[in-house]
């Protein structure tokens, strides 16, 4: 793992300064808390969000609070947005997020950030969601079934590897 690259968080995605992000194969969302004391009572009129292809433009009471260049493109006509209010069990403060629900263009690969310059999680320990097998398409299924065939196939062997190898060593020792 790279020096800078963070680990996934639960939901295979990471945190920056601005806001939490999750992802899994197909989409990716990124939640933007807001600080009570600088944003307050936020409208949906407060809000502006541009999904480009591969550009994201936030802006919160007409200043701009995030943009920049998506990790991979989008399909910005399937992408939307909407604003959080909850109010706090024990403190009793309203509290406001952001959140943006991103649909990938490419559907088989993990990000390993949401903006390019923005810290990088370490894609490759993403775990994809558990699916049943039934939810997949006859070609990924069948994909699946081999890779999981093989994996036995390879856990087996190797399971009768170690024995052989256990018992070898036993053959010595009672020689020796």
């Amino acid at each position: 793992m790279s020096e800078n690259k963070q680990l996934p968080s639960s939901g295979n995605g990471g945190t920056t300064d601005k806001y939490v992000w999750t992802q899994t194969l197909v989409e990716v969302n990124i939640v933007i808390p807001f600080d009570s004391a600088t944003f307050s009572n936020l409208t949906k009129k407060d809000i502006k969000v541009v999904f480009g292809k591969s550009s994201l433009d936030v802006s919160i009471r007409q200043e701009r609070y995030i943009h920049g260049d998506f990790f991979n493109a989008i399909k910005p006509d399937d992408c939307f947005w909407q604003l959080d209010t909850s109010v706090d069990s024990q403190t009793k403060q309203t509290k406001q997020s952001l959140t943006l629900y991103l649909e990938k263009l490419k559907k088989d690969e993990w990000w390993s950030c949401v903006l390019k310059g923005d810290a990088e999680i370490d894609a490759t320990k993403a775990e994809p969601e558990t699916s049943k097998l039934q939810d997949l398409d006859d070609e990924t299924r069948s994909m699946v079934e081999k890779m999981m065939l093989e994996q036995r196939t390879k856990a087996v062997l190797n399971h009768k590897l170690q024995e052989e190898k256990e018992r070898a060593a036993r053959r010595r020792e009672e020689k020796g």
